[in-house]
């Protein structure tokens, strides 16, 4: 027993992780078990047998053993002769002469599901995968072998004792070669993969099996909301409706690269499947991106191979022909021998399908490797109808190879060029470079060529002076069904350095005409550069700044403005980094932008150019902001003159967001504005920002003889907003019992100017008596009405009022709610 306490142990310590009856991770008894794409019901039922033999084998020797050493030696000397001996009998468990079994190295460092010093169980999942393995390499006229005879290789039956160094299988067990487990042979039906293993393919399993897919698999790091056991366990999601993904998002191809490879790399058939699954439901939803592993359908095509897995071959060939995810030729032929070798005639159709699917995605395949294809077909006994479909294609390939052939000649291409040039025949041009884009796969060469097309289309016509040769040989490549994104590119690197033609020539409408067929053919030529000259190392600012000028230059306001969108304003970043003199350029290019649209009247839009001046986004330029201060000022002028509040409003907003100087005298005009539209929420939330500022006077009222002075060059809005403050920070002496016996004064504050007599002493008195007016009409602009009593004229010569007792309650008795929140400054005034 001290053998079998020791192996409990150690499994009990291995899995300290998981929780055998947590149903969330297992279900329940009473449900029907769910896994995915494992595909390992009769296989479990062979493991649990296989280590119920192992556990009465090792009870057996060991008793034999204690009872031969028990009067030969000392105790300590049995202990440590019994431990010898248990880990001779578990390391024969691993069959290592199989040249198929790679072991998983990454799974002897995984500290995050075993202990350092804990047994490894490592053999027991091995001794399936070389059974799996062997017995799918077996030809097709001996499936009807005994699963017994394919395991006598590596698990004969041996002695009960102690020195067997063989497992002793348990005779009473009968072991059938499992169709879903080890025989992969094609049956000619495509069967659809799925993420868990439905009812007709699995019984009810014992979950309480101790042993089920105790090995782990190396983690990978999963976004928020990805199902961790089905990416990251061996033995996957057992949950029919897991609500976590199974499938990586579009934004995560990089990490759905990563997870495929690690389940390749384990060699294992139930995670090649998973791998499998995984690679055509992420590509059936999306298309190949940046972080598409171009090696990773070889590495894959080749374990399938090697387990003659010809059902998800096939799966796994027709998706990446959907997506242009196409195998080499080498691959293809390669599957179409494997096959061949093994008989196996019911799979003509399907590899006949595939080769038609994959041609017709764009793959390449020379005449004498279509005749290898048609040998082997010929081998499986094809009909002629499934021969006649390679033929035709093989005569198609044949027909497109003589007609371009000649052109993959790049000194050839290069004189018909210039035929091309000296003829004018810019349409040809056109042909000549799909012909040779199609025929040709070096990249050198295709540069070269399209350099040579940048001089041809640099030529100024003799007939007519306006027209644009790019243009032409644009419409005819753009109008090619099979236009790919590498032409797209090439299209405007040929149109970026034609511009730059012309913009050095100071054309600058011909320069207009081929930004627009740019913008015409949806090319986003702001992220390339030219292909000869100086363009080719030109920044993405530099891109940008030529284009808008050359717009401006043709006065299309529009066009530059498009430009600069689509480029998303950006000028100096650490993706698109650029040089100092492409910011200050793009500066003034700005500010003239801006000019124009304010005197149009367009607000709006130039306060969206405005914003985005340099220092003002995200950017590395570092730019003193305050230089900004005339251009944003000017804009608040125009917009208050014409009444524009919204515009003005958000001009106050950024300006005190970003910091830039703002004129006071702007601030109050538009606080006065707002409130005589009756647009008093946002004039008393200006009015609150302007006092934080310093805009006005500090408020010097005393607390105890209640006294509010209010500067008599006020308007009227300014002047009720100070008394609505004023009230508000007195409400608590108002509404008290004994408030009708408080005075609140307000005090109308002289100038300076108007304190000292001069020649100018009449303008100033009538000055100051329209503040008095306007402190009038202040009051009678208040909802409820608030009605004020004059009282005296101080030493100062200034008017001294009394705010009514009864209205100022009134005031505060129907507005305290919102005006407590309005004007309840953090700190003090």
């Amino acid at each position: 027993m001290f053998y079998t306490q020791l192996l409990f142990h150690c499994y009990r310590s291995s899995t300290h992780d998981v929780v055998p009856d947590d149903p969330e991770l297992f279900g329940t008894p009473e449900d029907p078990y769910i896994s995915p794409i494992c595909n390992a019901d009769n296989k479990e039922n062979n493991k649990r047998n296989n280590l119920s033999a192992l556990m009465c084998n090792l009870q057996e020797q060991e008793s034999a053993h204690i009872n031969e050493s028990t009067n030969d030696a000392s105790p300590e000397e049995n202990v440590e002769e019994r431990s010898t001996y248990f880990a001779k009998v578990i390391t024969d468990l691993e069959v290592n002469d199989d040249p198929l079994i790679i072991h998983n190295t990454l799974e002897k460092n995984s500290e995050d599901f075993y202990d350092g010093g804990q047994f490894d169980f490592e053999a027991f999942r091995d001794l399936d995968a070389d059974k799996e393995i062997k017995y799918a390499e077996k030809n097709s006229s001996e499936s009807g072998s005994s699963f017994e005879e394919s395991l006598s290789k590596d698990t004969s039956p041996g002695s009960s004792h102690s020195n067997s160094r063989r497992w002793r299988r348990d005779p009473s067990h009968t072991y059938k070669p499992m169709h879903w487990m080890n025989d992969f042979r094609y049956s000619g039906k495509c069967m659809g993969l799925t993420d868990v293993i439905t009812l007709d393919q699995k019984e009810q399993r014992n979950i309480d099996n101790l042993f089920y897919d105790f090995t782990p698999i190396q983690k990978t790091f999963l976004p928020i909301r990805y199902c961790k056991y089905f990416f990251n366990t061996f033995r996957g999601c057992i949950k029919p409706d897991c609500m976590y993904q199974h499938v990586p998002f579009q934004r995560d191809e990089k990490v759905c690269m990563e997870v495929i490879h690690k389940l390749v790399n384990e060699n294992h058939t139930t995670l090649l499947k998973r791998a499998v699954w995984i690679f055509t439901a992420y590509y059936r939803m999306y298309m190949p991106g940046v972080h598409y592993d171009s090696n990773l359908l070889t590495k894959m095509l080749r374990a399938l191979y090697v387990r003659q897995m010809w059902g998800d071959v096939f799966q796994l060939l027709e998706t990446g022909a959907n997506v242009k995810i196409l195998p080499s030729s080498e691959m293809l032929i390669r599957l179409f021998e494997n096959i061949g070798s093994t008989g196996l005639t019911a799979a003509v159709p399907s590899l006949v399908d595939v080769f038609c699917k994959l041609v017709e995605a764009g793959m390449m395949m020379k005449p004498e490797q279509i005749n290898m294809l048609i040998t082997t077909l010929n081998n499986l006994q094809a009909t002629k109808n499934y021969i006649s479909v390679i033929l035709d294609i093989k005569t198609r390939i044949e027909m497109q190879l003589s007609e371009k052939n000649w052109l993959c000649n790049l000194d050839i291409a290069v004189a018909e060029v210039g035929h091309c040039k000296e003829k004018n025949d810019w349409k040809k041009l056109g042909t000549l470079y799909l012909n040779l884009r199609t025929g040709c796969e070096n990249v050198t060469d295709l540069k070269k060529f399209s350099n040579c097309i940048v001089g041809a289309l640099q030529k100024v016509p003799r007939n007519d002076k306006s027209e644009i040769p790019y243009c032409d040989f644009a419409d005819t490549v753009y109008k090619d069904a099979q236009l790919s994104e590498i032409d797209k590119n090439i299209l405007g690197r040929i149109g970026i350095s034609i511009m730059y033609h012309y913009y050095r020539n100071k054309q600058s409408q011909k320069g207009k005409r081929v930004l627009r067929k740019l913008q015409e053919m949806q090319i986003n030529f702001t992220v390339l550069k030219g292909l000869t000259g100086e363009e080719s190392k030109a920044t993405r600012c530099q891109v940008v700044n030529t284009a808008v000028e050359i717009f401006l230059n043709c006065e299309y306001l529009n066009g530059a403005l498009g430009v600069l969108r689509e480029s998303e304003w950006i000028i100096n970043t650490q993706v698109w980094p650029c040089e100092r003199m492409d910011v200050l350029k793009r500066h003034n290019l700005l500010c003239t932008i801006a000019q124009k649209t304010l005197n149009k009247n367009m607000f709006d839009v130039c306060l969206e150019v405005l914003q985005n001046l340099p220092g003002l986004q995200c950017s590395l330029t570092d730019v003193d902001v305050s230089q900004y201060s005339l251009l944003f000022n000017k804009l608040l002028s125009s917009c208050i003159e014409n009444n524009t509040l919204g515009v003005s409003s958000t001009v106050i907003d950024f300006m005190i967001a970003k910091k830039i100087p703002l004129d006071f005298f702007l601030l109050r005009a538009l606080i006065t504005s707002l409130g005589r539209s009756c647009l008093w929420l946002r004039a008393r939330e200006l009015y609150k920002c302007a006092v934080l500022l310093g805009c006005y006077p500090p408020m010097e009222g005393n607390l105890y003889r209640k006294v509010l002075f209010i500067p008599s060059f006020l308007t009227e809005i300014e002047m009720l907003l100070s008394i609505e403050i004023f009230m508000v920070s007195n409400a608590s002496s108002i509404q008290s019992p004994g408030g009708s016996h408080q005075t609140l004064q307000i005090i109308l504050k002289r100038c300076e100017e108007e304190r000292v007599p001069n020649k100018d002493y009449q303008r100033g008195k009538a000055s100051y008596q329209d503040a008095v007016d306007r402190l009038i009409q202040a009051s009678r602009l208040s909802t409820p009405r608030l009605f004020i009593k004059h009282l005296t004229v101080n030493n100062a010569n200034e008017q001294v009022y009394i705010l009514d007792y009864g209205s100022s309650l009134k005031w505060l008795h129907e507005n305290m709610k919102w005006a407590g929140k309005v004007w309840l400054f953090q700190g003090k005034i």
